[in-house]
């Protein structure tokens, strides 16, 4: 398994609205507190694996950096 760079999924706070679908989709990377998204569990982030949480977000607060 192969990781080309470091990279770990980000919340815009400013975007977020709180629906949870990202919770939903991958609790093990998300989680709601005051209705925001935040990231946990970042260590077990593998880009090649988990490419998908970005589109989990209806609204687009998801990128991975």
């Amino acid at each position: 398994r192969k990781r080309d760079r470091n990279v770990i999924p980000n919340v815009d706070f400013g975007l977020c609205v709180g629906c949870g679908a990202c919770a939903e989709l991958y609790p093990q990377f998300f989680e709601m507190r005051d209705e925001k998204a935040w990231v946990i569990n970042h260590e077990k982030f593998i880009y090649e694996e988990h490419k998908g949480v970005a589109a989990a977000c209806p609204f687009g607060a998801i990128t991975i950096e």
